[in-house]
């Protein structure tokens, strides 16, 4: 039986905060870049004269279409499947969702591979061997599987159990080293 493999979209695959900064600052609200963002609830980072914008992003039609892969994501993927069955498990509300699915579609994720959840506790629900996500607050909860942070600088807090990975190589190799057992 295979192993199957949970991840996270947004500051995974997709580089969601650096299309959110892009907005920004064309809107005029400033320079931000990831360094700057130090928790995962964004409206703590920005001024609150920028909050009003952020929303106004976040549900404009097309913006989350437009969020670009990060460099070495579909390659990253590739090597994922070579360890095991993968799954995107992706938070996502409203108008946004039928994008994100879009978005997923266009990395190669087939209709079955794909979970939208709308809490991101939700994904702790999932069946799965091992998860990838960005959000350290989730990981804390889903202490069922082999987890695994994708490095950002949001979620810098150290979780036991919980490994961290600074690049897409060192996920894999996390997973290579790990003793995930097989869920039946």
């Amino acid at each position: 039986m295979s192993k199957r493999i949970l991840t996270d979209v947004a500051g995974v695959l997709l580089d969601f905060t650096g299309a959110l900064c892009a907005e920004l600052k064309k809107e005029g609200h400033g320079t931000w870049t990831d360094d700057m963002l130090t928790t995962w609830e964004l409206k703590h980072c920005f001024p609150q004269k920028s909050h009003a914008a952020i929303e106004r992003i976040m549900s404009r039609r097309g913006f989350f279409a437009s969020i670009p892969r990060y460099p070495g994501a579909q390659k990253f993927l590739k090597d994922l499947r070579k360890r095991g069955d993968v799954s995107a498990v992706t938070m996502v509300t409203g108008a946004a969702q039928q994008e994100r699915y879009d978005a997923l579609l266009s990395l190669g994720f087939q209709d079955h591979e794909i979970i939208l959840v709308d809490k991101h506790e939700a994904k702790c629900a999932v069946t799965g061997d091992a998860i990838i996500d960005d959000r350290i607050e989730t990981l804390e909860k889903c202490s069922h599987y082999c987890r695994i942070v994708f490095d950002r600088p949001w979620n810098r807090k150290s979780v036991p159990g919980v490994a961290r990975a600074l690049d897409y190589d060192h996920v894999l190799r996390h997973l290579d080293n790990s003793k995930i057992p097989v869920c039946k």
